[in-house]
């Protein structure tokens, strides 16, 4: 019984190594919509989060959950399965650079390996469906739950809040 018992603890164990490697089929964490929600506005400074717009991941990707009302969007970033990134894009962003986190987090959830997904990317923005932004931009991630995967590392780590300039 005991070797059993470490056979299926190794087994497990050897399951979490290999889950997150570039071609595997996890899938991301689906949130409760409030959940999910109050997580990708927690990357937003206070005073633009009741005017955001916002979208939660769902079983089949990304939906908008309501239109925003001052330029700026909060999503959670999934770029990758074990990936949680809440990103709050202003108005350049959110035309630009989200149409793509969309797509990906679609991709994602049907199951697609991150080969595949990064193909369809590039060939999005060589026919032009996915564009670059056009401007200078601001990206608040000031979410202190970011989680972002190190395929060096096969690990998962977590990063400060912060703000990025595009």
């Amino acid at each position: 019984k005991t070797l059993s018992l470490l056979a299926f603890v190794l087994f497990i164990g050897s399951r979490g190594l290999f889950a997150a490697g570039p071609e595997s089929p996890l899938l991301p964490e689906i949130y409760p919509r409030d959940k999910e929600v109050a997580l990708a506005l927690s990357a937003a400074p206070e005073n633009l989060r009741a005017g955001a717009g916002v979208w939660a991941l769902e079983q089949k990707g990304f939906v908008k959950v309501r239109e925003s009302t001052n330029g700026f969007t909060c999503i959670v970033n999934r770029d990758h399965p074990l990936n949680q990134k809440p990103t709050c894009y202003d108005a350049e962003g959110t035309a630009t650079i989200l149409p793509k986190v969309v797509r990906v987090g679609e991709l994602l959830m049907a199951g697609k390996p991150m080969a595949e997904i990064a193909a369809d990317i590039r060939e999005g923005f060589k026919s032009g469906k996915f564009i670059s932004p056009r401007r200078p931009g601001i990206a608040y991630m000031l979410s202190g739950d970011i989680r972002n995967y190190n395929p060096q590392t096969g690990k998962v780590g977590s990063w400060p809040p912060h703000v990025m300039f595009y």
